[in-house]
């Protein structure tokens, strides 16, 4: 199978998007794109925030931009090329092309997004905006294959307007 051109990942911060949400959400029986994401549940989000194990994490406007500034940062340090990215206070949408220049293979969407969550982390806890053991992410999200060019705009129109 060939190459994407381009991922649209999206992950939320630790604790703020919880199964039951009234905006929906995914998980291993609601993940495939164009199904219905699990039905609004206050018991069951109930149950999701009893099973916390710290209190939601949400970032700071200058967090947000240092969030943005990594993965930007990393991009260009992997020579990837981020068509867009925005970084709201409960979670960080990318649109990025992961081909290397004269290769037809590209990283796997999860170890892409893996990289830019631990890059960041990195970087929030060195500027004391996380504890060394707060947890920021949930751990995975969304990794979108995006195949068509017009899949690739429609992201691109999706991330800018959140801008």
């Amino acid at each position: 199978m060939a190459a994407p051109l381009a991922y649209f990942l999206t992950w939320t911060t630790y604790g703020t998007r919880l199964h039951g949400d009234s905006r929906g959400t995914v998980d291993e029986a609601h993940n495939r794109l164009g199904q219905p994401r699990i039905a609004p549940n206050a018991e069951r989000q109930a149950r999701s925030r009893r099973k916390l194990i710290q209190p939601p994490y949400t970032l700071s406007p200058e967090a947000q931009n240092i969030v943005l500034s990594v993965i930007r940062t990393h991009s260009d340090f992997r020579g990837w090329r981020l068509h867009a990215v925005a970084t709201p206070r409960t979670h960080v949408h990318v649109v990025v092309d992961c081909r290397v220049s004269g290769e037809s293979r590209t990283k796997p969407p999860e170890t892409v997004m893996k990289e830019y969550k631990s890059w960041a982390t990195r970087e929030l806890r060195r500027l004391d905006l996380a504890g060394p053991d707060r947890r920021i992410w949930t751990d995975h999200g969304s990794t979108r294959w995006l195949n068509h060019a017009s899949s690739v705009e429609a992201a691109i129109d999706y991330v800018s307007r959140l801008q």
